[in-house]
């Protein structure tokens, strides 16, 4: 027969104190006073019966779901938030929050999280874009919303990895340039941004508008787009990130060019895959510290706790990385 899981009257019981003393010691209730000695001989007799609080009473304790959503809707994103995020939930599961993450599919992302908030019932979002602080509609729920990035940091963001691909590209002697695109996130602020921000860097120059290439997931369809686009005069190609450049290099191969000789690419992420392709793939390299990570969520988690409602990310460094395909 399997074992009965303790309860909370099990610890009680241990420790000679009462069930209701045990909810406030493990809940952290506002306003119960309970002595540290207390508190101390609580917390070890939950451990020595390994006793885990249920999140859903703890919930119904505090009076809210101790839910936090990641809103990151369908656009741009960097690698190194992955590392970022997994520190953030340790960090959060260990304060007794849970992080859900929402990546809807482009189109309806404010309806999808909308959705999600009111069936989870949510405390906070963490916005991902800084692009959800005045959505009436989480306001209507009593939702806090709390921007990753700010929305000018974020501009900021995709700049400096643009501007590193567009400078190695124009350095290597490249005059016909083109943006290699994700179609479902063409229509997201800050790949509109991007575009806009590659044409006026460099028309400001001398140089001629980029060719938009929108990367649809149909490589037979992509190989044309390529081909075109080289009879057209391009001869380099800045990708979106490195998931969005590596179908440029097959598309290239499979229409005969040679990279880089007929056509560069250039991504950006340095993904495990960029160092895998036939040729590498130059990327551009986003790093934080390892310390970073932390320091992000401590302050994140501050927010939360309304010690501080600042945005709580710091701007990452960028770094060119060239290899074989400029």
């Amino acid at each position: 027969m399997p074992r009965r899981a303790p309860t909370s009257t099990d610890v009680a019981r241990l420790c000679g104190v009462s069930q209701p003393t045990v909810s406030y010691v493990l809940n952290n209730t506002p306003g119960k006073r309970v002595s540290d000695a207390t508190r101390e001989r609580v917390l070890q007799a939950a451990r020595d019966l390994g006793y885990r609080p249920s999140r859903a009473a703890q919930s119904l304790a505090r009076g809210r779901s101790q839910i936090v959503v990641l809103h990151s809707p369908s656009g741009p994103r960097i690698t190194v938030a992955k590392e970022f995020f997994t520190a953030l939930s340790a960090r959060l599961e260990a304060a007794g929050w849970t992080l859900l993450s929402h990546f809807p599919p482009a189109g309806g992302e404010r309806e999808h999280l909308h959705r999600l908030v009111e069936a989870t019932g949510a405390d906070a979002v963490l916005d991902g874009y800084g692009d959800c602080v005045d959505d009436e509609e989480l306001a209507r729920l009593g939702v806090a919303v709390i921007p990753l990035i700010a929305p000018t940091a974020w501009q900021l963001a995709l700049r400096i990895p643009l501007r590193l691909q567009l400078e190695h590209l124009i350095g290597r002697g490249h005059r016909r340039l083109a943006l290699a695109v994700p179609t479902e996130a063409v229509e997201h602020d800050a790949v509109q941004a991007r575009i806009e921000e590659a044409h006026t860097w460099l028309t400001s120059r001398g140089f001629d508008a980029p060719r938009v290439l929108r990367w649809t997931g149909d490589l037979e369809a992509f190989i044309v787009t390529v081909t075109d686009s080289v009879r057209e005069g391009v001869t380099a190609v800045a990708g979106h990130n490195d998931d969005t450049a590596i179908p440029v290099l097959a598309a290239a191969a499979a229409a005969g060019f040679v990279v880089p000789d007929d056509l560069a690419v250039i991504g950006i992420d340095d993904t495990l895959m960029a160092r895998l392709t036939v040729p590498p793939l130059s990327t551009v390299r986003a790093d934080l510290p390892s310390s970073a990570f932390t320091a992000l969520a401590d302050r994140l988690l501050a927010a939360l706790e309304h010690r501080d409602v600042a945005t709580v990310a710091s701007q990452p460094a960028f770094e060119l990385v060239v290899r074989s395909s400029t």
